[in-house]
Order: C-alpha cells, then structure tokens, then sequence
C-alpha cells in the first residue's frame, strides 16, 4: 500500500460525500489481495446520480494523475466499477447492492 492511493482514497471518499453518495464503505486489502490496496463501495439514488459519481471520480482521479485502467457500467448505471489500478470503487443503485451484497465478499 502506498502513500499516493492513500491520498486518492481519502479524495475519492470527500468526492462521494459531496456529492451525496450513501453508505459509502472503504475496505483496506493490504495482504489480503493483491488485487487493490481499497475497495470502496457507495450508493446512489438513481441510474442518472451514479453516472454523475462515476464522472465525478474520474475527475478526481485525472487530476491526482491516477492509472484509470477501465470503467464499465456506465450504460445501464445500475452498477457502475471503476478500476484505479490501487483503488476499485463499486458505485451501486439500493436495490442492486442489496441484491449483490459484495460487502460481505470482503468483511
């Protein structure tokens, strides 16, 4: 874990609070996985908000000069994932997150 996807943790979290994410979850990997050093899950309220999130992380990681390594879901915005290389955010509409339940993959 270093001390850069820290930082852009931390940015992303402020980013979905002010843009009035809900129940916004921050997994620590560490030696767990190798996959990402954080797993951040968040709800939105709609298909239309969680579009807006995702571009509004995308900002913040373009201007922390973050390594966006893929964004998918943005078409149907149920379930939107971005992959920041050391960071995975899981934005999620209420009912699909309910349904999925990926918390409980890594608690």
């Amino acid at each position: 874990m270093n001390k850069n996807s820290t930082a852009l943790k931390d940015n992303i979290i402020a980013t979905l609070e002010d843009q009035k994410a809900r129940n916004i979850i921050t997994f620590t990997l560490g030696e767990k996985s190798d996959i990402a050093d954080f797993i951040i899950i968040a709800t939105g309220n709609s298909s239309r908000h969680l579009l807006t999130l995702s571009e509004k992380i995308y900002r913040t990681a373009k201007t922390e000069k973050a390594k966006i390594l893929g964004i998918d879901g943005e078409t149907t915005g149920d379930w939107i994932v971005l992959d920041l290389e050391d960071i995975i955010i899981h934005l999620f509409r209420e009912e699909v997150r309910e349904y999925y339940k990926i918390e409980e993959i890594w608690e």
